[in-house]
């Protein structure tokens, strides 16, 4: 039996796609979401502890097992490094990690039909019009803000580049880096809610994408799957960051594809040559996350699950206005139809949901 274990504050989907691949999964999941126990067993937090950080019941999980950490534990080189010295870990070495977070480093790959948009890491108490704040270490646009001028430790700020975002995606090993597509970004504000793959992107924009993947890569030694969000709109795509780790988009990707995350992760990190074939991709999928309207409970987690949505919270659940709800999932055979049949099913749960 195959065996890998996960660690994040969301590892439910690379949960389901390993278990479909024939995996006994073991993982740290930082939102406890119901459905993510039919995937695999789950460490718990030790009772009365129930907010014991993903860190710290990460000792529980087995030794012998090899682990992939994803968003945000990757973002902690620290922690990566002294968890090598005792298991398997099938991520980017620290040094990668530090690399691709450094924007100032990310600016130097400008160039080859790729932009970047200005920024700055220095605290001087003003705001500038038409920029906003980061944090280097987060996922899904938690804690960007407009730019108030106050630049907090672990913060930069970055101008503002108008048009959509998309998730590239990249796979890297022995035999080079392989690109495997975009994802568009579905955003509410900064908020991350969900993507549609494969982007609909100008075949140039797409070149310079694949290049910039390449000569990364190789100049940082990123191994096995990553991503680099960008901004698609007039001009060349503007990067605005790298993520070392498993992203989104490649869940859909997977799915569309048939792809063993866990399976390849495992291979280029075997030091061998790491071939896949992505095959045909029929079609787009879409995910969207769904955030409470306002302040409900939530009720029948079964009977969501099995309608094909994730991320389902337990049966009871009191949910605060703007907290996320779960995640639904379409199709279609071209990109308009997906992000209807998208928006059709998120109106049909939230008018049961709400009892409207």
């Amino acid at each position: 039996m195959k065996r890998v274990c996960f660690v994040g504050a969301h590892v439910r989907p690379w949960m389901e796609n390993a278990a479909r691949h024939g995996y006994q999964v073991t993982a740290v999941d930082g939102f406890n979401d119901w459905d993510a126990r039919f995937f695999g067993s789950l460490v718990e937090p030790e009772a009365p502890a129930r907010d014991a950080s993903l860190l710290a019941r990460f000792s529980g999980l087995p030794k012998e097992v090899p682990v992939i950490f994803c968003s945000p534990v990757e973002s902690f080189p620290d922690f990566v490094e002294k968890a090598s010295e005792t298991r398997r870990v099938f991520n980017s070495p620290p040094p990668a990690v530090l690399k691709s977070r450094d924007f100032g480093f990310l600016r130097k790959f400008a160039g080859d039909g790729i932009s970047a948009p200005e920024f700055e890491a220095d605290a001087d108490g003003r705001a500038r019009q038409g920029w906003i704040i980061k944090q280097a270490k987060s996922a899904g646009g938690a804690g960007v803000r407009k730019d108030d001028g106050v630049l907090r430790e672990g913060e930069y700020r970055q101008k503002f580049v108008e048009g959509g975002s998309v998730g590239a995606i990249f796979f890297s090993s022995g035999s080079g880096t392989k690109f495997c597509g975009v994802a568009a970004h579905i955003n509410e504000g900064y908020r991350f809610a969900g993507c549609v793959y494969p982007a609909e992107a100008d075949p140039e924009a797409l070149g310079a994408v694949a290049r910039f993947g390449q000569r990364f890569a190789e100049a940082v030694e990123l191994v096995g799957w990553w991503g680099a969000d960008f901004i698609l709109g007039e001009g060349a795509p503007n990067l605005l960051e790298v993520n070392p780790r498993f992203t989104a988009g490649m869940e859909l990707m997977a799915r569309a594809h048939g792809i063993d995350l866990a399976g390849t992760q495992a291979a280029a990190f075997s030091g061998d040559k790491c071939h896949f074939d992505m095959g045909p991709n029929l079609g787009y999928h879409g995910r969207r996350v769904v955030y409470a309207g306002k302040n409900t409970v939530f009720k029948n987690p079964g009977k969501w699950f099995k309608a094909g949505m994730r991320d389902v919270p337990p049966d009871g659940a009191a949910l605060a206005k703007g907290a996320p709800v779960l995640s639904i999932y379409a199709g279609g055979g071209i990109f308009s139809e997906c992000l209807e049949n998208l928006r059709t099913t998120r109106s049909g749960f939230e008018r049961e949901l709400y009892g409207e």
